[in-house]
C-alpha cells in the first residue's frame, strides 16, 4: 500500500479532493446542541417522571426573564411603558403568556366578596403612590415580580412548546430578537434592564460558541503555520502539512454529522484539539522524512521509508489516544460520553487521512532545500534533545531527587482539587451574560426548584390537611440557605380566604387556608374568572387535584448543595405527608443537570481507570516488551499527577469541563512516548547496543517531540480567548501536562532506559542507513 501511495500520488491526492468536497458539503450540515439536556445522565430514573411533570405543569425552562432597575417603577409613566410592553410582548409569536405586576391578579376584597384584578387596571394618578405601598407588602408579588426594596421588577414571558418542539434555530432566533426589540423599546426612561432564560442562554452560549469556532480555527492556523515554518523551515512542508491537517478536520466534523451527533460546548474543542494531534502526526512523519534526505536516499524512497518508519509508532500513539478518549463512554453524564466518541473516532480517522494523504502530497511537492534540511539538523532543537539527554543519563540521584521534591506538593495539590459545578461560574466574570445573570439572580434567584405532590390514591390535595400539609413543606424551603421564596397553592388559597373573612379581633391577623374542600374550590373558581388567575391555578395543581406543585427560586448555590438541598426537602417531606399516600419529589431540569454533574467524580475514576488499562495495555503490545510498558508508566502518570496537583492549588474546579481532561491528557502524553520506545526497541532489535539505540531514539524520536509537543502545547493555547472559563482552563491544563510530559519523556525515560536497558535475545543485522549515529551528533553540535 506504502508504495503505491507514492507511485501514484496524483490519484490519491485527487480521489482525497473530491472526498473533502463531499465532506465539506457534510460537515457544513453539522448541528449545534446547546442546550442543558447532554449535561443530564443518560440512566437518570428521574428524566421520565421530570418530563411527564414538565408537560403536566407550565415549563420552567420556556421562561424568559428580564429584571428592569431604575428610578421609580411605579411612577405614573413607568406603570404605563410596563403595561404596553406587557400587551405588546402578548402578540408575539410563540409566546402563550406575559406575566408582571401591571396584569398579575391582585387579591382585594370589596363589599361583595374577593375580587382578583391587576393592582392598576382603572386607577388614576392620584392612587398610584398609594397602589405603590400596596404592591411592596402584597407577598405573591414578592422576589417573583418585585424585589422587597422596590428598587427591580420583572417581567416574565411564558413561550409556548412549539417554539421548541416544531421551529428551527433559524425560526427561533428571530422570535428572541423581537422579544428583545419590545422590551428594549418600551423600558421607561432611566431604566436598565438584563434578560435571562434557558430559551435566551441557548442562544447566548451558541453565538458565543460560533463565534469561538471562527476563533479557533483562525487563530490554530496562524499558530500552526508559525510553528511548523520554526520546525520545518521550508513553505512547501508547511503547505502539505496544513493540507493534511485540514483534512484531519474536514473529516472529523463530517463524521460527527454523520453519526448524527451535535457540536455542543464540550466538543467544541474539537477544532484545536484535531488540529494539535493531527498537527503532531504530521512532524512525526516529516522529521523521519528530513532524516531520511539528509542520510541521502532519493525522494520516493525516503518518502516510503519514513512514512514505513513512523506508522507504527503513528499508529500505536493513535490506538492509545483514541482509547484514552474512549474510555469516556464509561461515563453516564451524556456529553462527556458524546465527547468521548467524537475524539475517539477523530483520532482513528486522522491517522488514516496523515498516513495515506501525506505520503502522497510529498512525492508532489517539491524536495527541501539541502540549506532547510541542514537549518533543521543543526537547529537548537537538536542540541536541546542531546543536552538533555546526557543530562538525564548522568546526573540519576539529581534526576530522583527533583522528582519526588515536585510530586510532593503536586499530591498535596490532588487532595485539594474540589468538585463543584456553579452555573454562573462558565463564562468571564465581565462579560454581559454574566452580569445579567448575577441581576436575575438578585431579583428571583438564578436557579428553579420544584417540588411534585402526587396523591396516590387519588385523594384531593385541597383537602384543609394537605393543603396545610403543603403550606408547611413551603415554608420549609422558604427558611433553608440559598433559598430565595417559593409559593405553591396554599399561599393564593390563603390571600383569597383572608380576603373573604373579618379579621379575627384578639389576633388582629386575616384568616387563614379554608378549613373546607368545598370553600378551596369555590375561591380557586373565582380565582380563575380572572383574567390570568386561571393560568396561575393551573400551574399550581392540575385539573383532578391529585398532583400539586411547589416552585421555589434558589441562589447560583453549586451542584453540592442543591442536592443537599433536595435531600433535606425530602426527608421532611416524609414526615408530614405519608410514603404509602403521596409521592413528594423535587423534579425539573436543574435537578437533573446538578445530577449529572454530581456523577463527575464517579465517572471520573471510572474513565480513568479504563483509560489506564487501555492505554497501558496497548503500549505493552506496541513495544512487545512487559518491561518496556511498565517503564513507561511513570513518566506518563507524572504529567497527570502534576497538572491535577497545579490544578488543585490554583482552585481550578473539578467540573463537567475538567474532567475529561484526565483521560485526555493521559491519552495525549502518551504519544511521544510510544514513539520513543518503538524506536528504541527497533534500533536494540537490529543489533546495537542498549546506549546506541537510546542515543539514535533520543536524536531522532526526540527532536521530532521536542517540536510535536510545541506544536501541541501551544496550539491549545487558541482557546485561550474563549469566553467559556471551562475551555480556558482546559487550554492551561493541557499546555501544562504536555510540557511535563515532554521534559518526562526527554530526561526521565532516557534515565529510565539507562537504568533498566530493554535486551533481546536474538538480534538481527544492523540496517546501515541508520547507523551513522557519530555524523549526526557532530552535526548537531
Amino acid at each position: 500500500m506504502g508504495r503505491s501511495l507514492v507511485s501514484h500520488p496524483r490519484i490519491v491526492v485527487l480521489v482525497y479532493g473530491v472526498l473533502l468536497l463531499i465532506g465539506l458539503g457534510i460537515a457544513s450540515r453539522v448541528e449545534y446542541d446547546i442546550s442543558f439536556r447532554p449535561l443530564y445522565q443518560s440512566d437518570d430514573e428521574l428524566l421520565e417522571e421530570t418530563e411527564n411533570f414538565t408537560r403536566e405543569f407550565d415549563n420552567v425552562n420556556n421562561m424568559i426573564l428580564t429584571v428592569f432597575e431604575g428610578p421609580d417603577a411605579f411612577s405614573f409613566e413607568s406603570v404605563t411603558a410596563f403595561s404596553e410592553m406587557t400587551k405588546a410582548l402578548e402578540g408575539v409569536r410563540h409566546v402563550e403568556l406575559v406575566y408582571s405586576f401591571t396584569n398579575v391578579p391582585f387579591i382585594t376584597r370589596t363589599e361583595d366578596g374577593m375580587i382578583a384584578e391587576p393592582l392598576y387596571e382603572g386607577a388614576t394618578r392620584a392612587q398610584y403612590p398609594e397602589l405603590r405601598q400596596k404592591a411592596l407588602a402584597y407577598e405573591l408579588y414578592q422576589q417573583r415580580l418585585i424585589s422587597p426594596d422596590g428598587k427591580r421588577v420583572a417581567v416574565v414571558v411564558q413561550l409556548d412548546d412549539r417554539y421548541v418542539e416544531a421551529t428551527t434555530e433559524a425560526e427561533r432566533r428571530p422570535v428572541l430578537a423581537e422579544i428583545d426589540a419590545l422590551l428594549a423599546s418600551h423600558s421607561p426612561e432611566g431604566f436598565s434592564h438584563h434578560t435571562l432564560g434557558t430559551r435566551t442562554l441557548e442562544r447566548d452560549y451558541r453565538t458565543m460558541l460560533e463565534h469561538d469556532q471562527v476563533v479557533f480555527f483562525g487563530l490554530g492556523f496562524v499558530i500552526n503555520v508559525l510553528l511548523l515554518f520554526w520546525a520545518l523551515r521550508s513553505w512547501g512542508m508547511i503547505a502539505g502539512a496544513l493540507a493534511a491537517t485540514t483534512a484531519c478536520l474536514v473529516v472529523s466534523i463530517a463524521a460527527v454529522e454523520r453519526m448524527g451527533l451535535a457540536i455542543d460546548i464540550l466538543s467544541s474543542q474539537m477544532i484545536p484539539m484535531v488540529q494539535v494531534i493531527a498537527t503532531a502526526q504530521v512532524v512525526h512523519l516529516l522529521y523521519a522524512y528530513y532524516e531520511r534526505l539528509r542520510l541521502g536516499e532519493s525522494r520516493e524512497s525516503a518518502v516510503f521509508e519514513a512514512a514505513a518508519s513512523v506508522r507504527m509508532g503513528n499508529l500505536a500513539a493513535s490506538v492509545t489516544t483514541a482509547a484514552g478518549f474512549f474510555s469516556l463512554l464509561a461515563a453516564s453524564v451524556t456529553s462527556v460520553r458524546s465527547f468521548g466518541l467524537k475524539m475517539g473516532v477523530s483520532v482513528i480517522l486522522i491517522f488514516f487521512v496523515v498516513s495515506t494523504l501525506l505520503p502522497a502530497l510529498l512525492a508532489l511537492l517539491p524536495r527541501p532545500s539541502d540549506a532547510a534540511l541542514a537549518t533543521v539538523e543543526r537547529s537548537t532543537v537538536a542540541r536541546r534533545v542531546i543536552a538533555l539527554f546526557y543530562a538525564a543519563r548522568g546526573r540519576p540521584r539529581l534526576l530522583a531527587t527533583c522528582t519526588f521534591a515536585l510530586l510532593l506538593p503536586c499530591v498535596y495539590g490532588m487532595s485539594q482539587v474540589r468538585i463543584e459545578n456553579f452555573a454562573m461560574g462558565e463564562v468571564r466574570a465581565d462579560h454581559p451574560l454574566t452580569i445579567a445573570m448575577h441581576e436575575t439572580d438578585k431579583l428571583a434567584g438564578f436557579t428553579g426548584f420544584e417540588i411534585s405532590i402526587e396523591s396516590r390514591a387519588g385523594t384531593s390535595l385541597i383537602e384543609p390537611e394537605n393543603l396545610r400539609n403543603i403550606a408547611e413543606l413551603s415554608d420549609f424551603l422558604s427558611e433553608q440557605a440559598g433559598v430565595i421564596t417559593s409559593w405553591s397553592l396554599a399561599d393564593y388559597l390563603a390571600h383569597m380566604n383572608g380576603a373573604l373573612s373579618d379579621r379575627d379581633e384578639t389576633s388582629g391577623e386575616l384568616a387563614g387556608l379554608p378549613d373546607s374542600r368545598a370553600l378551596a374550590s369555590q375561591l380557586l373558581l373565582t380565582y380563575s374568572l380572572s383574567s390570568s388567575g386561571s393560568r396561575e391555578v393551573e400551574g399550581l395543581i392540575n385539573s383532578d387535584r391529585t398532583r400539586a406543585r411547589i416552585v421555589g427560586r434558589v441562589h447560583d448555590i453549586g451542584a453540592s448543595r442543591y442536592l443537599a438541598l433536595r435531600d433535606r426537602v425530602e426527608a421532611h417531606a416524609r414526615e408530614i405527608f405519608p410514603p404509602d399516600r403521596y409521592r413528594v419529589a423535587v423534579l425539573g431540569e436543574p435537578l437533573l443537570v446538578f445530577r449529572g454533574l454530581d456523577r463527575i467524580a464517579r465517572d471520573l475514576v471510572e474513565s480513568f481507570s479504563v483509560a489506564f488499562l487501555l492505554v497501558f495495555g496497548v503500549v505493552f503490545l506496541g513495544c512487545r516488551s512487559l518491561r518496556l510498558g511498565l517503564i513507561s508508566i511513570l513518566p506518563n502518570v507524572l504529567p497527570i499527577v502534576v497538572t491535577a496537583g497545579i490544578m488543585g492549588l490554583l482552585g481550578i474546579p473539578l467540573r463537567v469541563g475538567t474532567t475529561i481532561f484526565f483521560a485526555m491528557a493521559l491519552a495525549v502524553s502518551v504519544d511521544d512516548t510510544v514513539h520513543y520506545l518503538i524506536r528504541y526497541r527497533r534500533e536494540v532489535e537490529q543489533g546495537r547496543s542498549a546506549s546506541r539505540a537510546l542515543e539514535l531514539a533520543q536524536f531522532g524520536t526526540g527532536r521530532a517531540s521536542l517540536a510535536t509537543s510545541v506544536v501541541m502545547g501551544i496550539g491549545f493555547l487558541a482557546t485561550l480567548p474563549s469566553e467559556f472559563l471551562t475551555l480556558r482552563d482546559m487550554a492551561v491544563l493541557n499546555f501544562t501536562a504536555i510540557s511535563v510530559a515532554l521534559v518526562s519523556d526527554l530526561v526521565l525515560l532516557p534515565a529510565l532506559l539507562t537504568r533498566f536497558p530493554y535486551r533481546t535475545p536474538a538480534p538481527t543485522a544492523p540496517r546501515p542507513s541508520l547507523g551513522q549515529v557519530a555524523e549526526l551528533e557532530e552535526s548537531a553540535r
